[in-house]
């Protein structure tokens, strides 16, 4: 619905992007509201985003770890795989 509205301002920016020499060192990453993906309910193709965009990054998924409630969590949680068919 909103899609016809950033088009062309997302095209733009690849464009300038490539003519500056810089397209192959950047990672364009377009979601949907706050990084959230629609659906995120266990549906099968849900849930790769995190970790196959921190992997664009160059981090491990699995090693982003932090103290939360005396434990150690992941900002993955316990799933998540990196999705390497997608890259061009």
């Amino acid at each position: 619905m909103h899609a016809k509205n950033i088009d062309r301002p997302i095209a733009g920016l690849l464009r300038d992007l490539k003519q500056r020499g810089m397209r192959a060192d950047t990672v364009v990453v377009w979601t949907t509201e706050f990084g959230r993906t629609p659906g995120v309910d266990g549906t099968a193709g849900r849930g790769h985003d995190s970790a196959t965009n921190f992997h664009l990054l160059g981090l491990d998924h699995e090693r982003l770890t932090f103290r939360h409630g005396g434990r150690d969590d992941r900002l993955t949680d316990v799933f998540g795989n990196v999705v390497h068919a997608i890259f061009a």
